[in-house]
């Protein structure tokens, strides 16, 4: 108290405050002191953190937190005795000492000494109704604690040792979720009149139109539906659901694809599950962690932080990544690939592997089958010329496979960076393989994981949101998976495979596909090949889309239907390791606005399919009839706590850990690995100097529609930056700021340019959330042919000052 001013009136910490707390238990009226202290100056220079030095008491929580947990160390302490203060070295801005926004500073402040920026005077903590929800943005699942005043969020924190975060958020989870308090949300739904412009309707009408449209479709056997990674379990289960039981087709996909397909056709193929074989909590037991295509300070911030806490406990860490990333820099060994030839790493550490005698005979005897055809598809690959085309020395690949194939318990992290080749599956078959015959399954700190990309990426694909696959990856060739499903949802309307979200726009302009419901996906912005598909979407007869805001793609949709945001709905989100998480609404439908299951179920008893589901928990009962896997999960259970799949009755408490007793009735399925091209882009290279990258930042998410939306996020990242080396921004006049083209031959951008250490020569990145500047529009329609996920990772560039 000697140190701290009261200031409780007026202090944004009242009702909140370590401090405040012990004064009033341990009777403390005065300071006992006539000393004053000295007044520093507030910050008031950061997008979201507010500082006031004065009301400092010097815990030094802060300069912990950001230090041991994040691994960074923003804060320390500067001068000695009375003059003593928590700052940044030499007192600079925040951003100049590598903070990432992540606010964790501000959450263990016991005082008034650091706050959110934007709530500091919207409302006391004690006016406040609170709710216990998940965050939507990535796949981690981040508990979060949503406070709410007069129909306002005011401020999101986290519930400490709960859930999959502890207590822990980044960026985004903290400071993204201002969004919902946009005034571009839409109140209405739109309808295209006569004259060619949306204008507002009633709910009735548009629900009319949108169904008289779809029925026409139907009828042609010509309708697609995109369902959505950003939907709940209950409203993607619906959704395939509407596409498959109603409208007769199973044109039924969603962006969890970009991920969670290459885990479905490879994961699934080798394993039972095509899932996270383990949990987030159990990483750190790993002696090994091999991370390839991840970039995971930035793209599942909190799920890093395991691996920041692995690297300070001294575990060995491989990165497999063309680019110098945070993460990158953490590890024992980087290997800094070419992009597009990780498959042919992979395959030349499995050669090593093999030919070192690392492989575990015993582990491959008792569990696997199909060794013998793996050995042979590895008989072409040699380690120098594997070497030579991945850009790394023959030395490294060694070490990295000796280094795995060695540890007691090895960890495989994969992500987007390996998935969007066109070689992806190939690649994550590699590292399946990997893991099996070295016997790196069902233990703590083993395993296949996966991490998926939006919030409900794992979910999307569980309910179904799949053209191959019914829920609880039944095969649409399985008859008995088909009957067991029917049973549940009804008779399918058609059992052949459906098409992709890239097929069916391909459909439109080939006439095959009349009308496309998309939900909560933005395809305008976010697939490859931008001329062809804005004119799929010119084109198609009938389009509806269902949204938050006004997207780059309901532009050109035909009926438009207002959706509420997460925090304004109830449901089930499944995050990358496979946990089932209840989302609670904190706040009431937006005026003008419903939940997405409400409108799918309204669309559903317009085209005559008589539902009557009266909330999500009567959705979530069918669920445990059609998905095997969540067939002991049900809100009552899920309010005590989540639940990981697969969890088979009401007594099962879920599986952390998969095959901890085994494959069950069948064995590993070990698959070859074909060494696809090395780089897709290759017959259209010459004449370029550049290769470009694109991947996510830690700052937004998707295609922005909602990051971009949020002041907490936009003001630290206004609009799309390209990176590059500085060796060649200065061949080619370029300093960090200045407008550059970028010209690939399928498209051109105009992004800004900034000075980066982290990419090589030769090298350029672009982050994937500019409608201005969409990166995907540089990328032509190419895919990977097994996952039929799009190549988002090479592609030839030329780069130029803007005049």
């Amino acid at each position: 108290v000697s140190y701290h001013p009261l200031e409780c009136p007026v202090c944004e910490a009242a009702g909140d405050c370590r401090l405040q707390d012990y004064a009033h238990e341990y009777g403390v009226a005065v300071s006992p002191w006539g000393w004053h202290p000295l007044e520093f100056a507030t910050r008031d220079d950061h997008p979201n953190v507010a500082r006031d030095p004065n009301r400092c008491i010097l815990c030094g929580r802060c300069v912990r937190i950001c230090r041991e947990v994040m691994g960074i160390g923003c804060w320390g302490f500067r001068s000695r005795g009375y003059d003593t203060i928590i700052d940044t070295a030499y007192n600079m801005p925040l951003e100049a000492v590598d903070c990432v926004s992540c606010g964790q500073c501000v959450s263990t402040c016991p005082v008034g000494a650091l706050n959110m920026k934007r709530s500091r005077f919207a409302a006391r903590n004690w006016q406040t109704d609170k709710t216990k929800t998940v965050c939507d943005f990535c796949a981690v699942g981040c508990e979060q604690e949503v406070q709410t005043f007069r129909g306002k969020l005011v401020r999101v924190k986290a519930p400490i040792g709960e859930g999959v975060n502890q207590g822990n958020l980044c960026v985004k989870g903290r400071f993204g979720m201002e969004y919902v308090n946009s005034d571009e949300r839409l109140i209405a739904p739109l309808v295209r009149g006569e004259d060619g412009l949306l204008t507002p309707a009633t709910w009735d009408d548009a629900l009319a139109r949108a169904a008289e449209g779809l029925k026409k479709a139907k009828a042609a056997k010509a309708v697609g539906v995109i369902a959505s990674a950003r939907c709940t379990n209950e409203e993607n289960y619906l959704l395939q659901k509407l596409a498959r039981t109603v409208l007769g087709t199973n044109n039924i996909d969603s962006g969890a694809r970009y991920n969670q397909a290459a885990a479905v056709a490879t994961v699934g193929k080798v394993l039972p599950y095509p899932a996270m074989t383990n949990s987030v909590a159990d990483l750190t037991d790993a002696d090994v962690l091999l991370i390839a295509g991840s970039n995971t300070t930035e793209e599942h911030p909190v799920l890093a932080l395991q691996l920041i806490k692995a690297a300070r406990q001294g575990k060995t860490l491989i990165v497999i990544d063309p680019r110098r990333t945070d993460i990158a820099k953490r590890a024992t060994l980087h290997l800094a690939v070419k992009p597009g030839t990780d498959t042919l790493l992979l395959a030349a550490m499995l050669r090593h592997i093999i030919d070192s005698g690392l492989q575990d005979k015993d582990y491959i005897a008792a569990n696997a089958e199909g060794y013998e055809e793996l050995v042979e598809s590895l008989q072409a690959v040699s380690l120098e010329a594997a070497a030579e085309a991945c850009g790394l020395a023959a030395a490294d690949i060694k070490t990295a496979a000796e280094l795995y194939g060695k540890a007691a318990a090895a960890s495989i992290l994969y992500s987007a960076g390996l998935t969007q080749q066109v070689n992806g599956a190939a690649a994550v078959t590699a590292l399946v393989d990997l893991a099996v015959i070295t016997g790196n399954l069902g233990r703590p700190g083993t395993g296949v994981n996966g991490l998926a990309g939006q919030a409900n990426a794992q979910g999307a694909c569980d309910m179904g949101c799949l053209p191959d696959y019914l829920p609880g990856y039944r095969a649409l060739t399985d008859a008995d998976g088909v009957k067991a499903v029917e049973a549940a949802m009804g008779r399918l309307g058609d059992k052949n495979p459906g098409k992709t979200i890239g097929e069916m726009l391909q459909g439109v302009l080939d006439g095959q596909i009349k009308a496309l419901y998309v939900v909560g996906e933005n395809p305008a912005v976010s697939e490859p090949g931008a001329a062809a598909v804005k004119e799929a979407l010119e084109q198609a007869e009938f389009l509806v889309v269902q949204d938050l805001f006004l997207s780059e793609t309901a532009r050109y949709a035909d009926v438009v239907l207002p959706a509420c945001a997460i925090t304004e709905r109830d449901g089930t989100l499944t995050n990358t390791e496979r946990r089932v998480q209840r989302v609670r609404e904190a706040l009431p439908p937006l005026d003008g606005c419903k939940p997405d299951w409400e409108i799918v179920l309204a669309l559903a008893n317009q085209l005559e399919a008589d539902w009557a589901y009266a909330s999500p928990a009567d959705i979530m009962v069918e669920i445990a009839k059609a998905v095997p896997q969540y067939a002991g999960i049900s809100y009552e259970r899920l309010d005590q706590g989540d639940i990981q799949w697969p969890c088979v009755s009401a007594g099962d408490e879920g599986t952390p850990v998969l095959y901890a007793d085994g494959f069950g009735e069948r064995k590993a399925l070990l698959q070859p690995v074909e060494v696809a091209p090395v780089d897709p882009a290759d017959s259209a290279a010459d004449g370029y100097a550049f290769t470009l990258t694109t991947g996510i930042e830690r700052e937004h998410f998707g295609t922005g529609s909602r990051s971009r939306r949020a002041p907490g996020l936009s003001g630290l990242v206004a609009e799309g930056r390209l990176e590059i080396n500085a060796t060649d921004a200065a061949s080619l006049g370029i300093a960090s700021g200045d407008r550059v083209q970028v010209t690939s031959p399928w498209g051109n951008i105009e992004p800004v340019a900034v000075i980066a250490p982290t990419v090589p020569q030769g090298l350029v990145f672009m982050p994937q959330h500019y409608a201005e500047a969409a990166a995907a529009a540089l990328f032509p329609a190419v895919s990977d042919p097994v996952t039929k996920v799009p190549a988002l990772k090479a592609v030839p560039v030329n780069v130029q000052k803007k005049a």
